[in-house]
């Protein structure tokens, strides 16, 4: 899934990782931070 193919609407929540915790959920690719899009339950 793209970023694009998310409707703004259906979004309900955003986080953004950018400590350890990322690094240990995601493994290395999240050196950098990691950004978390929750939508709405439909």
């Amino acid at each position: 899934m793209d970023i694009d193919d998310v409707n703004p609407a259906d979004i309900e929540n955003v986080t953004v990782l950018k400590d350890a915790s990322a690094a240990a959920i995601y493994g290395g690719r999240a050196a950098f931070g990691v950004i978390v899009i929750t939508t709405k339950k439909v």
